[in-house]
């Protein structure tokens, strides 16, 4: 007989923190699941730190070549037998009843194709909650808000796996927002549910990919290109993902994309004060614009 939840856990070159993942997950109190860990080719102590665990839930499936986290995501959801499919990430550590709180809700709407939580995410001596108060809807119909902001983290999300396979599962051309693009398509077919209390620590590492400048680049101007059919829909929304790719340009040094990004952004809304000030300051050149970007990111922290 299949298990209630199938739990998905890819992991790279994690060997000194995959147990703690691995122990919040297995000591769920909700324990009808099975955890499937993807090693996508680790060079590390890996193979040793999961053997160590005694428990029949817990099944690994190895990448012989790495292929990054959303192909090894959808490897173990090829192999989960679940109707009802959640993420892990390496790093982190759910919570005692994360899943029982989150099937609660489940089990209250049939329609709701996954159900996610809020978040702490420790950074440092940092320590900030998601999502934020400025995010109004935090369930229903949240197609609109996703598509604006990414709020749902991978590992916090249950997904129904009908309403998953029929999203196409991840994209595995995306280096990062892999949850928010995925989001994107399930939500826009199904309701969201959610547990507004914080059920996951998310521990931010030095070399996460969180921390790829250029990751974030190329995810966040193919996340424009493949969905620009709906973001037109959203003129503030499309302008906030234009100013985005343009930022990142300007900050990586390339002034002349990064100016006909912002030039986009301004075209599509006139009112976007934001987009106006990065393009003004892209003729302060590299340094100067990654200066003022860090003051105003200090002013609006302040």
């Amino acid at each position: 007989m299949p298990p209630r939840v199938s739990v998905v856990l890819p992991t790279y070159n994690r060997a000194g923190v995959l147990g703690r993942a691995v122990r919040s997950v297995l000591a769920q109190s909700a324990p009808d699941l099975e955890l499937i860990v993807v090693d996508d080719a680790s060079t590390d102590d890996t193979p040793r730190v999961l053997a160590d665990f005694d428990d029949p839930r817990l099944h690994v499936l190895r990448h012989h070549v790495r292929s990054g986290g959303a192909a090894a995501r959808n490897t173990g959801l090829a192999a989960a037998r679940a109707d009802w499919v959640a993420f892990q990430d390496s790093d982190d550590e759910w919570l005692l009843d994360k899943l029982a709180r989150q099937l609660d809700v489940a089990a209250q709407d049939p329609a709701l194709g996954a159900v996610y939580c809020a978040f702490v995410r420790i950074n440092g001596n940092r320590i900030t909650r998601t999502p934020s108060p400025k995010v109004k809807r935090r369930a229903g119909w949240l197609h609109a808000d996703i598509l604006r902001d990414s709020f749902i983290s991978t590992q916090t999300l249950l997904v129904r796996r009908v309403a998953l396979d029929a999203a196409g599962g991840f994209d595995a051309e995306l280096p990062r927002f892999q949850d928010w693009e995925l989001m994107m398509r399930l939500s826009r077919e199904h309701p969201v549910g959610c547990v507004d209390e914080p059920l996951v620590i998310v521990h931010t590492l030095p070399d996460a990919i969180t921390a790829d400048a250029a990751a974030r680049l190329r995810a966040r101007t193919r996340i424009v290109e493949r969905h620009a059919h709906w973001l037109t829909d959203y003129p503030r929304t499309l302008a906030e993902h234009l100013y985005a790719v343009g930022h990142l340009h300007a900050l990586a040094g390339d002034t002349a994309t990064a100016r006909h990004w912002l030039h986009r952004a301004v075209a599509t809304d006139r009112g976007f004060l934001k987009a106006w000030a990065a393009l003004a300051l892209t003729g302060l050149g590299t340094t100067g614009y990654a200066q003022a970007a860090r003051l105003r990111g200090q002013w609006r922290e302040a």
